[in-house]
């Protein structure tokens, strides 16, 4: 059965490739992604081990490929050739988050299809709903209209686990204008919950050279525009893989993950002074701030004393976060569970096994709101969003 893995719509003439022609293709393509981000330094530790292909790029641009599996450095080839979608027909399942991350990022719908073989060189791709859609034929109505709303479907989709929650958080891949006017019709709607997720570090995705009016601006209006409804946006957390950029007002970083990384710094004051501003400018009134991957008492209770217990919210990540989740409580209105690196916390633990680490840790909680994001690494079947617990 096929399976959603990057939500979106294509259509176009399908192509078998393998990674060598895929990665030799767009050798000499400019980089997608700003080279300060995580999809921009694997884009430059790509670039040298791969050979020229006697593939002309432009054929291949609307094309959908048909490859065995999906890594990052195949995912950000498609990306930089302008693929329209990817199908995977081998029984190996995306190697690694970044592959899916890259997809997302650009709004490139992947489907998973063990053994599926074309048979019409023209394939409609839909992967809007947790199975896929793969039909030789035009659907009934092009584009699909995900949740029968009324309004085209952008390239860029917002990430929900609907099919696990009624009425789920949605995420945010760089909160631009295209995803936020979608996300607040299926907000509208009653189809979702609220914005669950926004990453500040993933705006640079979209814009490189960030400034500190570029993000009061982006900000501003993705809260004007969700002004009815609950947000959530999620403070920078960097990391070696996915640095901070060298110039602009987020640069200043200690080296740690997380809080630890940005507290007491002045990109923590600008992100938190922002914030506040973006959400007096829009009249926004459930704007929530994420405090990620937390583990000291002491930097959370100072973002809480700032913004304010209700609007704070803390992101549990790790074992040690999981054993202070009580000492938590006294400074936010909600927690946050990342399966990705609770999974990888836990020695890649079924999903399972952690679902139950997360519900006892959980009951700590009383009655705070509580909300779950990502899969576990060993369940890639397991469709990637937000569900409440």
């Amino acid at each position: 059965m096929p399976r959603s893995l990057a939500p979106g719509w294509a259509s176009g003439a399908v192509l078998a490739l393998t990674t060598e022609q895929l990665l030799g293709a767009a050798r000499n393509l400019p980089n997608r992604f700003p080279p300060h981000t995580r999809l921009g330094l694997l884009e430059r530790l790509a670039e040298p081990i791969t050979a020229p292909s006697s593939l002309d790029p432009s054929s291949l641009t609307g094309a959908i490929a048909l490859v065995d599996t999906l890594t990052a450095p195949t995912a950000l080839a498609l990306c930089r050739l302008g693929l329209a979608g990817a199908i995977l027909t081998g029984d190996a399942p995306p190697s690694g988050r970044h592959a899916l991350v890259a997809a997302r990022a650009v709004g490139l719908p992947v489907a998973w299809a063990p053994g599926w073989h074309p048979t019409t060189p023209h394939v409609f791709l839909d992967t809007t709903h947790p199975i896929a859609q793969l039909s030789s034929t035009p659907p009934s109505v092009n584009p699909p209209q995900p949740l029968t709303l009324d309004l085209p479907l952008p390239r860029v989709l917002p990430v929900a686990m609907a099919h696990l929650a009624e009425r789920p958080w949605l995420e945010l891949a760089t909160g631009q204008r295209e995803e936020r006017l979608l996300a607040a019709a299926l907000l509208d709607s009653g189809a979702a919950r609220g914005v669950g997720l926004l990453r500040l570090e993933f705006l640079h995705y979209a814009v490189p050279d960030l400034t500190a009016d570029d993000l009061q601006e982006l900000l501003t209006d993705l809260l004007t525009d969700l002004r009815h409804h609950p947000v959530a946006v999620r403070l920078t957390d960097w990391s070696d893989d996915k640095p901070p950029p060298k110039d602009g007002p987020l640069r200043h970083w200690k080296g740690s993950r997380g809080l630890d990384g940005i507290a007491g710094t002045s990109s923590l004051d600008v992100q938190l002074d922002t914030l506040l501003e973006a959400q007096a400018r829009s009249g926004h009134r459930s704007l929530r701030i994420i405090a990620p991957h937390v583990e000291r008492v002491e930097p959370l209770q100072q973002v809480s004393d700032r913004i304010g217990a209700a609007a704070c919210v803390a992101m549990v990540e790790s074992h040690l976060a999981l054993e202070h989740i009580t000492a938590y409580a006294p400074f936010v209105g909600g927690v946050w569970f990342g399966l990705g690196d609770l999974s990888r916390a836990y020695g890649n633990r079924p999903a399972a096994a952690l679902r139950d680490t997360i519900l006892t840790a959980s009951e700590k909680l009383g009655d705070m709101e509580r909300a779950v994001c990502g899969a576990p690494v060993t369940s890639p079947e397991a469709q990637p969003g937000w569900a409440k617990v």
